[in-house]
């Protein structure tokens, strides 16, 4: 029988994913995790969360374990915020909370416990693509997924794969049977994946290698080879090539950069035939979480169940109600991950601090005073006490300004164009440009946009102004429901 250890946070939606997965025999622990108290604070809600949690895995007759993870909170989010606040940068603790905590610190703590998955009340789907030789998804596992093909293996080409493996060039001979063949991990000779027969596969690190006859000079060789090359990445391989001259003149650099390749990249962590997985738009479109968890890497996609993926808020509350939940009627949680009932101010208070200056108009006319700059986000307009809806435009720290206009449509908070860096992928790179949609807030429906590469950085480009683009805040692309990643405004 399987062993998952489930996230009670004390909120219906992880009470219900316990529920559902002890309905389907699973053997089921739930665990709180005790992140951040602030025993001044009479609103901070760790104790009573974890006395909702309690009381749901007694009905539910349910093992309840206890995870003190306060260092680690301390370390990996607290710490980390107060230091970005400091250097005039807005973090996003809610992404950086599943990230590093929850996906992260617990999913860690479960495994060594001998658990076989974690699974939470997040608003998300995750679905499993095969990539295994002749696509079976059943072979990925059956639990509760819905599945989706992604199959390389291209069976068209198997009769020309096994001429070429009979005919193979000097320099594909010499590096197989010298170094490929006596390699502590598996290697396949003249592979059919995709449109194509790659020279060699090695499966477990998803490594292809390529022998070309010389180096390519022409524009349609060239084209050919990044096209090749591009496609392959595409299905999350990592491609190499030599030149037959490289093989013969430098064999032991050959065979060292391979070396080097093999040792970089880390074993599939996937242990259910070989698969990957996607992170999908949950089917209830107004409280989707994917914005918070477009961080998580295949790893703890793999790991990580979410129950509650294919139903709607009301059938979640429905579902809780009938089946008699001691928290069915507790209502949602509005604060962030770690802040807990405490405005985000208060919170910076108690480590930064203050320093009273000027709130200007973008003609530096005054119109307020506050606390400190590094408290204010762009497009910020709650909190600014100023008898006039304005929004925060521009933040001057080192003059302890903050510059803000009554016009939402202020110029400086709007762009058609937004670079972004450390770009994360899922699951799949995908061929760039990509007509895909993005959101650059949590409650934003996702906007139609372009996304390209130039100089290694990702731009997207829209039709529609975008406003209130603040630096350093996350961009989440989407291809349909599929969430394709995350990267960092510039």
């Amino acid at each position: 029988m399987k062993k998952i250890l489930v996230w009670l946070s004390g909120g219906v939606d992880s009470a219900v994913a316990a529920y559902l997965l002890k309905e389907q025999w699973y053997e089921v622990v739930a665990g709180f995790m005790k992140n951040y108290v602030d025993e001044e604070n009479p609103n901070c809600s760790t104790y009573k969360d974890a006395s909702e949690a309690i009381k749901v895995a007694k009905f539910l007759w349910i093992e309840i374990l206890s995870f003190d993870l306060r260092q680690e909170y301390e370390d990996k989010i607290i710490k980390y915020i107060y230091d970005w606040y400091q250097k005039w940068i807005t973090p996003n603790p809610d992404i950086l909370c599943n990230t590093l905590i929850k996906f992260d610190v617990f999913l860690d703590k479960a495994i060594e416990a001998g658990f076989d998955w974690i699974a939470t009340g997040h608003y998300a789907r995750v679905e499993k693509a095969s990539l295994i030789k002749g696509g079976d998804p059943q072979n990925c596992g059956s639990e509760g997924f819905n599945y989706q093909h992604c199959i390389p293996y291209n069976s068209s080409l198997i009769s020309r794969a096994k001429d070429l493996r009979k005919n193979m060039t000097k320099a594909e001979r010499k590096l197989w049977y010298d170094f490929l063949r006596n390699l502590d991990i598996k290697v396949l000779r003249q592979q059919p994946i995709n449109e194509f027969i790659v020279d060699f596969y090695i499966a477990s690190k998803k490594l292809v290698i390529e022998i070309d006859w010389e180096t390519h000079r022409k524009d349609e060789e060239i084209n050919y080879d990044k096209k090749r090359t591009n496609i392959l990445e595409s299905l999350w391989l990592h491609v190499i090539r030599f030149t037959n001259d490289e093989v013969y003149n430098n064999f032991e650099g050959v065979c060292n950069e391979i070396n080097d390749v093999i040792n970089k990249i880390p074993p599939t962590p996937l242990n259910k035939g070989d698969c990957l997985y996607k992170l999908l738009r949950w089917v209830d479109y107004n409280k989707d979480q994917t914005y918070f968890l477009s961080w998580l890497n295949q790893y703890q996609l793999s790991k990580s169940l979410f129950p509650i993926g294919w139903m709607t808020k009301p059938e979640v509350r429905e579902l809780a109600k009938k089946a008699w939940l001691p928290n069915a009627e507790r209502p949602d949680s509005q604060w962030l991950c770690f802040v807990w009932k405490v405005p985000m101010r208060t919170f910076l208070k108690k480590r930064l601090p203050t320093k009273k200056w000027d709130i200007v108009l973008m003609d530096w006319t005054k119109v307020w005073e506050h606390d400190w700059a590094y408290f204010f986000t762009i497009w910020q307009s709650r909190g600014l006490d100023i008898n006039k809806k304005a929004y925060v435009v521009k933040i001057d720290v080192q003059k302890n300004l903050v510059y803000v206009s009554y016009d939402k449509y202020e110029p400086e908070l709007v762009t058609k164009h937004i670079e972004v860096k450390d770009w994360h992928w899922i699951w799949q790179k995908y061929e760039l440009p990509l007509e895909c949609s993005t959101k650059i807030r949590y409650r934003q429906e996702p906007n139609s946009s372009k996304m390209e590469t130039k100089d290694w950085k990702i731009f997207f480009s829209y039709d529609q102004d975008q406003r209130w683009v603040a630096k350093w805040q996350s961009v989440v692309a989407y291809l349909w429901d599929e969430c394709l990643g995350w990267g960092i405004i510039e």
